[in-house]
């Protein structure tokens, strides 16, 4: 069923699902057509709010990162504590993904 309502739910609708689909599955296993399906829109006004997969995948993309432990650190260490921040973050990500492939496949094997 095509989502009805306003242009700004229809867009973030559209953005959750690709964010979702983009960590799941990828970049190349997600295509327009299963990010509308899962917005519950159309393929086209996927294109007409952002005007591309590659930019749409960009918009999804954006690093959040707590700032509060660079504020005291020295400059002279802040490329370093930085490089660790990103680091520490990827490994939760991972863990994290990595969890929900096990839930994931445990629950795949138990049913097939």
């Amino acid at each position: 069923m095509l989502q009805t309502g306003s242009r700004v739910s229809t867009r973030e609708s559209i953005h959750s699902a690709a964010a979702r689909l983009f960590r799941t599955r990828g970049y190349a296993r997600t295509t327009v057509r299963r990010i509308a399906t899962e917005a519950g829109t159309d393929p086209a006004l996927v294109i007409r709010h952002f005007k591309s997969k590659e930019l749409l995948f960009l918009e999804t993309m954006h690093l959040t990162l707590d700032v509060g432990p660079l504020l005291d650190v020295p400059l002279e260490r802040l490329g370093e504590r930085l490089a660790e921040l990103l680091l520490e973050q990827a490994a939760r990500r991972a863990a994290s993904s990595s969890r929900w492939f096990t839930a994931a496949t445990s629950r795949t094997s138990a049913t097939g």
